[in-house]
């Protein structure tokens, strides 16, 4: 998906984790293994992040991820949705952007409660 990097597109101010902050999650490959993935997050905000990912990222899917802050020891198990996915080197190196699924658990209201970025 073609972006241009000055456009902001989330409502909430992005800022780079005031902890370091990682993003997990799992993606079934084309032979229907599941795969795990974890990259660290590039800037966040209460309803997305961005981070890097060694492969394209369909929009529009969605992911059940675990965002985790090793310093402070704290885990959110998320849903977030690719919103766009762009391919910044030939490694190949992505850059993606997920918005957090509002739902009704309790880690995402801990989420938005605790959003502190």
């Amino acid at each position: 998906m073609e972006r241009n990097t000055l456009t902001e597109y989330r409502s909430d101010e992005r800022l780079p984790p005031q902890d370091e902050l990682y993003i997990k999650y799992q993606l079934v490959e084309l032979d229907g293994r599941e795969r795990l993935h974890a990259s660290r997050v590039a800037d966040v905000s209460c309803r997305g992040a961005k981070f890097t990912s060694s492969e394209p990222l369909p929009v529009g899917q969605v992911l059940v991820i675990d965002l985790i802050s090793p310093p402070s020891q704290t885990r959110y198990h998320l849903m977030g949705q690719v919103r766009w996915c762009l391919e910044v080197d030939e490694i190949p190196t992505y850059h993606a952007g997920i918005h957090f699924v509002e739902d009704s658990s309790e880690d995402f209201a801990k989420w938005l409660k605790n959003c502190v970025v």
